[in-house]
């Protein structure tokens, strides 16, 4: 039993990242079963409640409001496919192609994210292209998210100050998934989007809410090919509460048409290839599911659903559930997108968007509960449940904090910075290359170079997808013969090129690949952090 204990404690940060689901799995439906038993203790202290809660809500706020505004004083970024998504950005803007043809010597760069996401980064970096900058508008889209939703729920709820509650439940949860909800990717857009959406239904008319659904409809799935289902739920719910069949026809068709033009008009911009990009996601499609994945995402989408079960409950005993068509549609898109985010190289954070909705039904919830005589019963029943959930996520909400500290001290080193920004300088054409997978976070830096006007025939985060879709290898081969590339700005950490693939243990890139470097290749500067290597015999 003290081994036990002392493997517990020892381990605390990979057990509580690992199953940070678990806790609000076990406690959140042991909360709805106890609320009749404790109906007259939670009515008699709903006011103590409620101020427990709102002070541990603020906290929340603040610490994350701290680790994001920490990410963008990061020098640098902290997961490789920012990096990626920045540079092809700003390439989009300078007139590149967004999805090039890697078998016709367009480039090995893109990636399988719709055209929007780099469309919205290139506009923000036509401000000055910077790695902060790059960085604001995923950061701003999660924050805005958080006001759309607090600005939503607020009618719902019996008063103001509740509010920041179920907003902060959607934080500490987002949290818990690493920096997902505000970093360069999808994702913060999609809980935007998600929020809007939450917000069109309850606060437009009906055919203003058709229009804006059928938008936010149209520009999730240009950030993902899934992305209509973080917003199918509020369609539904909108047409459920149309009167007759006719008027919810008319509804689904407004919606229809401009969740189409929404869609289409992205693909019309100059240099949007929609062959090339269905060739990215036929790549992806080649990934494989894993298995770890898979039950990650079951254990967050199994939390994301209770409020749904509840509900269930509830009309099975004969009471009234005028939400349980959203409910319904929302059930059946977790459990779709816990089967799409088990590819290999995704994960829970494909979940992120429900969290709008969660808070939307979990907020109902709570509001149907009854305690005889109890003036203050919705106040505490809300509390409780914020209070248990918070209690249930604060182990992975403080693990990730710990570790992203932890990541933040060993990437934010201006050294690496400051030379990469040399060495571009002194060799404009150089590509970035890799060393082995310990050194990748450096090859981040690639974006410097793009920032300064260069190009990027080779983006490794592209390849990494590419390799493991089966694309061939001769498709690299020509940026290592006949000096097609002059200069390689090689991480130091092992030998160009022997990176395995975060896919699995094989390498991602041949012995005969390596070979035709070392052939043509020579290292001529080397640096604390980065060695070039030219070409032996250059034309």
């Amino acid at each position: 039993m003290v081994d036990l204990i002392h493997d517990v404690i020892n381990n605390f940060q990979y057990l509580a990242g690992r199953y940070r689901d678990v806790p609000a799995m076990l406690l959140l439906p042991c909360l709805a079963l106890a609320m009749p038993l404790l109906a007259r203790w939670i009515g008699w202290s709903a006011r103590w409640l409620e101020t427990a809660a709102l002070a541990v809500a603020a906290a929340i706020i603040l610490v994350m409001a701290f680790v994001s505004g920490s990410y963008l004083a990061n020098t640098g970024y902290l997961d490789h496919v920012e990096a990626s998504i920045s540079a092809v950005s700003w390439l989009y803007r300078n007139g590149d192609p967004l999805y090039p043809g890697w078998t016709d010597g367009e480039g090995i760069y893109g990636l399988q994210y719709g055209p929007l996401l780099f469309q919205v980064t290139a506009a923000a970096l036509s401000l000055g292209p910077s790695i902060l900058i790059s960085k604001l508008p995923a950061f701003a889209g999660f924050w805005l998210a958080c006001l759309v939703l607090l600005w939503t729920l607020r009618p719902l709820l019996p008063s103001a100050r509740l509010t920041i509650l179920p907003v902060a439940i959607v934080i500490i949860m987002a949290g818990c998934y690493w920096r997902a909800a505000y970093w360069v990717r999808a994702e913060p857009y999609l809980l935007l989007f998600a929020a809007l959406a939450l917000c069109s239904l309850l606060r437009l008319r009906p055919v203003a809410a058709a229009v804006a659904l059928g938008l936010l409809g149209g520009c999730a799935v240009n950030m993902k090919i899934h992305g209509a289902l973080y917003i199918l739920p509020y369609a539904v719910a909108l047409l459920a509460a149309t009167g007759t069949t006719a008027a919810a026809l008319r509804l689904a068709a407004i919606g229809t048409v401009c969740g189409l033009l929404a869609l289409v008009l992205p693909f019309l911009a100059p240099n949007v290839s929609l062959p090339h990009y269905v060739a990215f996601l036929q790549a992806t499609l080649q990934h494989g599911f894993a298995r770890f994945l898979l039950m990650q995402n079951l254990r967050f989408g199994a939390v994301l659903i209770l409020p749904v079960l509840l509900m269930m409950a509830r009309r099975a005993r004969g009471q009234p559930q005028p939400d349980l068509p959203m409910g319904l549609t929302y059930l059946a898109a977790v459990i779709i997108v816990c089967g799409i985010g088990a590819k290999n190289g995704a994960g829970p954070t494909h979940l992120l968007p429900f969290l709008p909705a969660f808070a939307y039904l979990l907020v109902q919830a709570t509001r149907t509960v009854r305690i005889p005589g109890a003036v203050d019963a919705w106040t505490g029943a809300l509390s409780a449940t914020f209070l248990v959930a918070a209690i249930a996520y604060t182990p992975g909400f403080e693990s990730n904090i710990l570790g992203l500290r932890t990541w933040d001290r060993l990437n934010d080193d201006p050294g690496v910075r400051d030379e990469a920004t040399q060495l571009y300088r002194d060799y404009p054409t150089a590509i970035m290359g890799v060393g082995d997978y310990g050194s990748d976070n450096k090859a981040e830096y690639k974006v410097i170079g793009v920032f300064a006007g260069g190009k990027l025939p080779y983006d490794t985060t592209t390849w990494m997808d590419l390799q493991k879709g089966g694309v061939p290898e001769h498709v690299v081969d020509r940026l290592v013969t006949g000096c097609t590339t002059p200069f390689w700005i090689i991480p130091k950490g092992g030998e160009p090129f022997s990176i395995t693939s975060p896919y699995g243990p094989e390498p991602m890139f041949s012995r005969q690949f390596q070979t035709l470097f070392h052939t043509g290749y020579q290292p001529v500067r080397d640096g604390s952090y980065y060695t070039v290597w030219a070409c032996k015999h250059p034309a």
